[in-house]
């Protein structure tokens, strides 16, 4: 047995405004849904909603007791599906799937009592990944990477109640890393490294809620030698600073004060042996 039920949405134009009077414009969209009962089963109902001005299907799933349950499905006007969602006693649990029009799939997620859980990934419109996140009661929870739409890697780390934490990394386009943090809590505290792009490490130190404090180094790119060492203190160098040619023979000191303003540098002698 078939029985059809009206249901009426309006829907304000979110910026769209008549000429006369100031009056919004409105547009008004009607649905029919069409509930097919089950013969062995009253209380399970096959749902089909449709857009009575195109008459074409936007919502079809299953109804037990009045709540849904198990997969549910909504369409684009040309009859491919936009949306696959699973649902459990009236809450969404289970798949979630998005689809572009093209066809690619868009989101692809794993759905606990209303909340995001477990691996859940998105992807670019042309099908490569766009990332790869996981969940736990809503809240991301281990490991992430965001790729870009070449497919290069252009993050990971690990995440814990919502926040970053202990390994985080960061890559340049080419998906070579650019730089490795940790935190704690969200903020950046412990060893950082930053590399060049030929994948030779670039600088190295220790971090303390978001600024490099402690001993720090850098090197050179083509010869790896060491080109400067000295100490931050909450972001800013202080004390004396050492820096060295990238065949690390002496070039100069220089030394800051406490807020970081450079009050000395010293030319290295020339190097004994050296033609004029």
């Amino acid at each position: 047995m078939k029985s059809v039920i009206a249901i009426l949405l309006l829907i304000l134009s979110a910026n769209a405004f008549a000429q006369k009077d100031n009056a919004p414009q409105i547009t008004v969209i009607r649905y029919d849904t069409v509930v097919i009962k089950d013969q062995s089963n009253p209380a399970v109902q096959q749902i089909m909603i449709y857009n009575r001005n195109s008459g074409k299907l936007i919502k079809s799933g299953r109804m037990d007791g009045g709540r849904k349950e198990g997969v549910w499905k909504s369409y684009y006007e040309n009859g491919m599906i936009s949306r696959i969602e699973e649902y459990h006693n009236d809450v969404q649990s289970g798949s979630a799937i998005a689809i572009e029009t093209n066809g690619y799939v868009s989101k692809d997620e794993n759905i606990l009592n209303g909340e995001k859980s477990g691996m859940c990934r998105e992807f670019n419109r042309n099908g490569t990944i766009k990332s790869e996140e996981n969940y736990s009661n809503g809240k991301l929870n281990g490991w992430r990477r965001v790729f870009s739409n070449e497919g290069k890697l252009q993050e990971e780390g690990n995440w814990k109640n919502g926040v970053r934490d202990s390994i985080n990394r960061w890559a340049y386009p080419s998906g070579k890393i650019y730089v490795e943090y940790y935190y704690k809590n969200g903020n950046i505290s412990g060893p950082g490294k930053l590399y060049y792009e030929s994948g030779q490490l670039k600088a190295e130190g220790n971090f303390l809620d978001g600024y490099e404090n402690g001993a720090w180094k850098e090197y050179s790119d083509s010869t790896a030698k060491l080109i400067a060492e000295g100490t931050y203190m909450n972001g800013k160098k202080t004390g004396l600073w050492k820096f060295y040619n990238d065949d690390g023979t002496p070039q100069k000191t220089q030394e800051f004060d406490a807020n970081g303003n450079m009050v000395k540098e010293t030319l290295a002698p020339p190097s004994k042996g050296k033609s004029k």
